[in-house]
């Protein structure tokens, strides 16, 4: 994936956060501690995570990719925006 755009680094910090017993687990469970990694190889394997449980791969990328609420948008409505996101993949952004 290389390194990450702004929104998209924004967005895999949100699935990290919201997701982070199952992540952190996962890799744990492989002998992996992602918190040693540098920023592009950790956003990498959220990714990397979070690909493998999205329903569409398509609109997973898309909304990955899409622009943000516009410049200086809060963090709460990029939460309400990314609702969706988390949904697919069976959680919510809280």
């Amino acid at each position: 994936m290389g390194c990450p755009p702004y929104a998209v680094g924004v967005r895999l910090a949100i699935i990290a956060a919201e997701f982070w017993a199952q992540i952190d687990g996962y890799a744990a469970f492989r002998g992996g501690d992602l918190l040693v990694l540098p920023p592009a190889r950790f956003f990498n394997a959220v990714y990397t995570w979070a690909i493998d449980r999205a329903t569409d791969r398509d609109q997973f990328d898309a909304m990955l990719t899409a622009p943000m609420n516009g410049v200086g948008a809060s963090p709460e409505a990029e939460l309400d925006s990314f609702a969706s996101f988390a949904s697919s993949m069976g959680g919510t952004a809280s």
